[in-house]
C-alpha cells in the first residue's frame, strides 16, 4: 500500500522535517507539501532575532503585532470570512516561544531537504503574502529526490484549496506515477 506524507503551511514544514527523519520510507507514495513555511513575510522575519531571545525568558507572552493576514489567506471574501468566524482556528497573536521553535524548524528546512529522496510534489500559491513562493523554490533545489516536482499557482494566495480555481489544485494525474503501479 503506498504511504503519502501531507501537510500545508506549519504542517508542511512538520512534513518535510518527518520527511528527512526517515528517508524512503515514503518512497511507496511520496511526500506532499502546500503552502510550505520558509520564507516568511518580511516583517516575521524582522521580529526573529526578539523571538530567539526573548523566548528564553517569556516564552509564553503573546506578540500583539504578530498574527497571520486574513487577506493573505484567499483571495475570495467568502473563505476569509469563514476562516475568521471558525472557532476551531486560533485568532489570537503568537506567542513568543511558539514563534521560536517555527523558525528554529524553517531555518532547519534547507539542510533537511537534502536528505529527502522519497517522490516529493511542492505545490504553492504563486502571490501567497504569507509563506512567499521563493522558500519553495529553495527547497525544492535542495531537495535530494529525483522524482520531486514544483507547482506554482500564479494569482493563488496562501490557502490555494480555498481559492476559485482550487480544482486545478490536484494534479492528476498524480505526478508519481511510478510510485501508483
Amino acid at each position: 500500500m503506498p504511504r503519502f506524507l501531507l501537510g500545508h503551511s506549519m504542517g508542511a514544514t512538520i512534513t518535510f522535517l518527518t520527511a528527512s527523519q526517515r528517508p524512503s520510507f515514503w518512497q511507496s507514495g511520496g511526500v506532499i507539501a502546500s503552502g510550505i513555511a520558509f520564507e516568511g513575510s518580511k516583517d516575521l522575519e524582522r521580529w526573529e532575532w526578539l523571538a530567539s531571545f526573548a523566548s528564553r525568558l517569556l516564552p509564553k507572552v503573546f506578540v500583539p503585532f504578530l498574527s497571520i493576514p486574513l487577506e493573505g489567506l484567499s483571495t475570495l471574501a467568502v473563505e476569509r470570512d469563514l476562516y475568521r468566524l471558525d472557532p476551531l482556528v486560533y485568532h489570537g497573536s503568537l506567542r513568543i516561544g511558539w514563534g521560536n521553535e517555527i523558525s528554529k524548524a524553517m531555518a532547519a528546512l534547507p539542510d533537511r531537504a537534502k536528505l529527502i529522496t522519497d517522490p516529493l510534489l511542492l505545490i504553492h500559491g504563486e502571490d501567497d503574502p504569507i509563506c512567499l513562493a521563493g522558500g519553495v523554490r529553495t527547497l525544492y533545489h535542495a531537495s535530494a529526490s529525483h522524482n520531486k516536482h514544483l507547482i506554482l499557482y500564479p494569482l493563488m494566495l496562501h490557502e490555494i484549496f480555498k481559492e476559485k480555481e482550487r480544482k486545478d489544485c490536484f494534479p492528476f494525474p498524480f505526478p508519481f506515477p511510478s510510485s501508483l503501479d
